[in-house]
């Protein structure tokens, strides 16, 4: 290492980060533009700006994806059905407390209702998981297409990780 205040000898490449001692910035001149960042830089910082509410464009994809237009509506079917009986059973049994004369009578229909709500919300259930599986194996498939058929030049500039956590993240 050369002594402090030693001049370097000639030929020699000078340290990261050192500026010699008589290279001045004349006044008024702009300093040097600072260097551009590299382009994995550049598309993470696009990645982290989105933000806010999903747009109508990927409920609709993810519709089409779940089995499309049919799919989708005996989804929204078993969802009204599921939350409309378990609401009909909480009104009825409010009904029934402010009638007591209602005794046999009541508690069959409380029971009919209850019924009706318990394979509502069956087919609700069995619903979204066949649909939510469907969707979630469509657009993994769709993915692994894209990827197979990226150029190099899109794996250059994307982190490997951010490619694994959202191919991970479709299938759970």
């Amino acid at each position: 290492t050369p002594k402090k205040g030693a001049t370097p000898k000639k030929g020699a490449t000078p340290k990261k980060g050192a500026t010699p001692k008589n290279a001045t910035t004349p006044k008024g001149a702009a300093a040097a533009p600072p260097a551009p960042k590299p382009v994995a830089i550049q598309h993470q910082q696009e990645d982290e700006r989105k933000s806010g509410s999903v747009g109508r464009g990927v409920y609709l994809m993810y519709a089409k994806a779940g089995g499309g237009l049919k799919a989708a509506s005996l989804f929204l079917i078993a969802t009204a059905l599921g939350e409309g009986t378990r609401n009909l059973t909480d009104v009825w049994l409010s009904f029934w407390s402010d009638h007591p004369g209602l005794h046999f009578w009541g508690i069959g229909v409380y029971a009919l209702c209850s019924l009706a709500a318990v394979a509502a919300v069956m087919c609700y259930v069995i619903t979204r998981v066949f649909v939510g599986q469907w969707a979630a194996r469509t657009l993994h498939r769709d993915c692994q297409h894209s990827l197979l058929r990226a150029t190099m030049g899109w794996y250059d500039v994307t982190p490997q990780g951010r490619v694994v956590n959202r191919l991970a993240e479709d299938m759970r």
